[in-house]
This record gives structure tokens, C-alpha cells and sequence, in this order.
């Protein structure tokens, strides 16, 4: 069936009316294993020697949903900002550091990210899921790496477990003498890893001389649709903004696809060619309506889009559009409760080092995008960065001051200021 020009943009008044990142956000969430969750398929990947049980598996697939959702709507953008990220392999990167943390540092984590107590256990889980996603082949491949300060002691059990679990090959940077060397080893290991996508990770003030280990993870994710759309069926049209309509390339075709209304939406599942990935794309009933379905985002709602398989033939419009979204995850973390990690005084990583010197500087997050009428392009890329404790606050007396000698009960016996001390 043929979609026309006309008919495009008569539908665009009723259908397209919304910020189309809040969508496409959720749908993403879903790109790395959009299958309702079957007890067989996950037994049959839980096939190596003390490998994640399929209940383990289910479970923190469950977990994964809740950590999506809270950090979607923990990162408080304006309202005109699109929105874009990896969730799942947020919550890897994080993984590992979790692998080295103990006390309140590995509680606060865990809590936060929805992860098992056990720490052993989800390096193990995450190992089991690292392999099923590249099993599948060129479409989607995940890597991780982790870089340490040279001559810097790591405890031989954590890089073990960075190595055997995450398969993250350990290498020595010089973040004391080179700063700028080892930010940019690091930024072109993603660069390779993204094909090209996320070329600076690290922008010039995340690391320092006091930085000693980098958690990187990088994904690239390339698929065509299972059923693409016919380029000579996009046109330009409307698309709605809070500032006013805006022309773009809108995409359109005919298909009879998973569908359902849901917290006051319409939803839709494109599927892609491999059958193991899908896209949902949420689109409020409401030309304003985006803001109420994001308040109600959940874990629970997550399974119910991901779950849904009733099909309806459906006239499709969605925009080719182009997405390069950089963060720092450090302050919506925060608002979820991970604070202990990022404070230099409670910080314990002792399982990566053996003291209690290292804390979390900083977590830098980049996503990138690309929609067109073959199929989709992404990838995304996080960095864990953890540095010794540094040198308290200064406080320099080298320029003019008061002072003052009190007894212990606050008698005050002598009282001045020094204005040239060589006088």
C-alpha cells in the first residue's frame, strides 16, 4: 500500500505531536534484547560452569528495567532537550567497579543499580550477559577495558575478575605525568570500539593527576529493520515542538506490528531484521502529553511495553532523525542515593587496591544515534573514573589576617591582625 505526501502530514496533526526523545528513549532501552523473557532461551545461554541460574537471569533482567526508568527520570533535563542513553551498559560499567567495593560503598551500589548482594555472583551474571550479547554476531557488539595508573598496585583478585567475567583486558596508562596521553589512549579505544561515533569520551577536565582507574564500556549496535521503509515514501512535514513546528523528513509506511494503548499512549514495536531486537516508540495521545508519560515510567511499565504482542495493522510515521547526546551521570546518580562512592571520606574500594584511598570522580556517559528508513545505527560508551584521595583544601595564610588566642571556656586573651608579617 502507498503512503502519500498528503496523507503523511494529515496524520502527523494526530500522531506526531510529542517530543520525540522521550519516545525514542524508551525505546532504545530495549535494543540490547527486546524479547519477553522465555525460561528456556535464558536456560539455554546459562551454559557455563557456575553461570547465572535462568531465575538469576530473569531477575536481573528485572532489575535492568527498574535501574532504566529510575535513571531516565533522574536525569532532569529541560523540557526542550532530547534524551539519550544506555542504561544496561551504564549498569555494567558501574559492575565493575561494584566487583571492588565493599561496605556501605558495595550496599549504596547495589540498592541503586537493582544488582545481587552477592558480588560474585553478578560478575558472573554479567559475564553470562556480555557473551549473549555478542554472540549475535556483527549486528551488536559490546567491549570492555579497564586502565590503570602505571606502577599503581591493583589487587591481583579484582583483575581477575575484571578479566575473567567482564573481559576486560587491564592496560597502564600515566595519569600523573601524561594526563593528557592517557585521556587520549582511552578516547580512541572508544573511538575504534563505536566505529567512530563517540570520538571524546573524555573531554580535557574528567581526568587528572590524581585519577588511577578507568572503567570503560563501550557498545555499537548496527540492524536493519525486518521490514524497512521505502525511501521514496519520505517526505517532509510537521513535526510539533513546545517552541512551534518544525520541518523534518518523516519516514512512512504500512505494517501490521505489535500495538497497544497504554498510561494514556499509543505504542508500537519495530522489529529488526535478526528478530532478537526491537524498538518501541511511546507516543503520547496528547500533542503535550509526554510529560505525564514519563511520570508515570516504571519498571512496570517497561515490562508491559516490552511485553506486548497484540498485532494491529497501523500506518506508520516516524522521523529520520540523528541523536548525539554526552552527560555526566555523577549528579542524577546522586539523586537516586549513590553518594557514598563519590565521597572522598565514606568511599570503599578496598577490593580493587586493598585500602581505602580510591572514590569515584566521575561517570561520563555519551550515546549516539542514527534512524533512517534501513534501520538504526547507535552506540554508547561509559567511564568510571576513580582517584586517590587528594590533598585536603589548602588554607594558606598569604595575605592579611585575623587571629585570636581563647581559653577553653572562651575567654578571648589576645586578639590582632597581620597585615606584614616581616614588620
Amino acid at each position: 500500500m502507498e503512503v502519500t505526501p498528503y496523507r503523511a502530514r494529515v496524520r502527523l496533526d494526530t500522531l506526531a505531536n510529542m517530543r520525540w526523545s522521550t519516545g525514542l528513549a524508551l525505546g532504545f532501552l530495549c535494543l540490547l534484547g527486546c524479547k519477553k523473557h522465555n525460561p528456556q532461551a535464558i536456560a539455554a545461554v546459562a551454559n557455563v560452569p557456575d553461570g547465572p541460574t535462568p531465575t538469576q537471569l530473569a531477575r536481573d533482567a528485572r532489575g535492568d528495567q527498574a535501574f532504566a526508568a529510575k535513571l531516565y527520570k533522574a536525569q532532569r533535563l529541560p523540557a526542550t532537550n532530547n534524551l539519550f542513553f544506555s542504561p544496561s551498559t551504564v549498569r555494567v560499567a558501574i559492575g565493575m567497579a561494584y566487583t571492588g567495593a565493599r561496605g556501605a560503598t558495595a550496599e549504596e551500589i547495589a540498592q541503586v543499580l537493582d544488582l545481587d548482594p552477592d558480588r560474585d555472583a553478578t560478575a558472573r551474571l554479567f559475564g553470562q550477559v556480555l557473551r549473549d550479547w555478542n554472540r549475535g554476531g556483527s549486528a551488536l557488539r559490546v567491549a570492555n577495558r579497564a586502565w590503570g595508573q602505571r606502577n599503581y598496585k591493583f589487587l591481583p583478585d579484582f583483575l581477575t575478575t575484571l578479566s575473567r567475567d567482564f573481559a576486560a583486558p587491564f592496560g597502564t596508562v600515566d595519569f600523573i605525568a601524561d594526563t593528557e596521553g592517557a585521556r587520549h589512549t582511552i578516547n580512541q579505544w572508544v573511538d575504534l570500539t563505536t566505529e567512530h561515533k563517540i570520538p571524546e569520551l573524555l573531554k580535557p577536565e574528567v581526568l587528572n593527576a590524581d585519577s588511577r582507574l578507568v572503567l570503560t564500556n563501550a557498545l555499537y549496535f548496527k540492524e536493519n529493520w525486518a521490514s524497512p521503509f521505502d525511501r521514496s515514501q519520505t517526505s517532509d512535514a510537521d513535526f510539533h515542538t513546545s517552541s512551534g513546528d518544525v520541518r523534518v523528513p518523516m519516514m512512512a509506511k504500512v505494517e501490521r506490528l505489535p500495538f497497544a494503548r497504554i498510561a494514556g499512549a499509543e505504542v508500537i514495536k519495530l522489529g529488526y531484521a535478526s528478530g532478537e531486537r526491537s524498538m518501541i516508540v511511546v507516543l503520547p495521545e496528547r500533542v503535550d502529553g509526554w510529560e505525564s508519560v514519563e511520570q508515570s515510567l516504571d519498571a512496570a511499565m517497561l515490562a508491559s511495553l516490552i511485553a506486548i504482542e497484540t498485532n494491529a495493522e497501523r500506518a506508520i510515521y516516524l522521523p529520520r532523525f540523528t541523536l548525539d547526546v554526552a552527560t555526566s551521570l555523577k549528579a542524577p546518580l546522586n539523586s537516586l542515593g549513590l553518594r557514598a562512592p563519590f565521597d572522598e571520606g565514606r568511599a570503599d574500594f578496598s577490593g580493587m587496591n586493598g585500602d581505602q584511598k580510591l572514590s569515584i570522580s566521575a561517570i561520563a556517559h555519551q550515546a549516539f544515534v542514527s534512524v533512517n528508513e534501513a534501520g538504526t545505527e547507535a552506540a554508547a560508551a561509559t567511564a568510571v573514573v576513580l582517584q586517590d584521595k587528594s590533598e585536603p583544601p589548602a588554607f594558606r595564610a598569604d595575605h592579611p589576617f585575623l587571629f585570636l588566642v581563647c581559653d577553653k571556656v572562651g575567654r578571648v586573651l589576645f586578639m590582632g591582625r597581620v597585615v606584614d608579617p616581616t614588620k
